[in-house]
């Protein structure tokens, strides 16, 4: 008798405790992502499709980007959470986007100018990044950083480029960019250091 007593103690015990550590769970995920797990699943079924398709078989999968951008809008930064999440690459202040028009690369030109006194300028590109928590080796490249990235003349990023991992050569990402078909396709003097 005493022996069943203790073991239905036991599993009372272990029930009080799996429930106390799915609470835990739950409470870091909503302050991490501001959305329980089941609701970030169904927002995963409704985002993931409406989602470019992969190009590459080492890309990060939408999963883990929609992740980061619910990290990024519960905490209103990328930076606060970047050393405690080893499993989300990084998200950018804003939506990084490429100059799309004639006014935007104008304004960048007159900013490049304005600070360096070079004319013509849109970005600076090159292979040597921003360190940054990655998921396992995926994107590390030969310098042992991630990704091609253009920014601004206040380094802002216009463009990313993580298609390649491992020791792929700056020239050949550079060649393989849609940047760099978009830029010769332009009229105007445009330029990138």
């Amino acid at each position: 008798m005493a022996e069943r007593i203790l073991l239905v103690e036991h599993a009372l015990e272990e029930e009080r405790l799996e429930r106390r550590r799915n609470r835990r769970r739950l409470r870091d995920t909503i302050l991490n992502y501001r959305l329980s797990r089941s609701l970030y699943e169904e927002l995963c079924q409704d985002i993931i499709p409406l989602l470019p398709r992969k190009r590459y078989r080492r890309a990060i999968d939408p999963a883990t980007k929609i992740l980061v951008a619910l990290n990024f809008y519960a905490r209103g930064s990328y930076q606060d959470s970047v050393g405690q999440n080893d499993d989300a690459p990084m998200a950018q202040q804003t939506y990084i986007t490429f100059p799309q028009n004639a006014t935007e690369r104008n304004v960048i030109k007159r900013k490049f100018y304005a600070r360096y006194n070079i004319p013509g300028i849109i970005g600076c590109i090159d292979c040597t990044h921003i360190a940054i928590v990655r998921p396992e080796e995926r994107f590390f490249n030969r310098k042992h950083f991630h990704t091609q990235v253009i920014c601004d003349s206040d380094c802002v990023i216009l463009n990313v480029d993580a298609s390649y991992g491992g020791a792929t050569h700056d020239a050949f990402i550079w060649t393989q960019c849609e940047i760099k078909g978009h830029l010769e396709s332009l009229t105007e003097t445009t330029y990138l250091l």
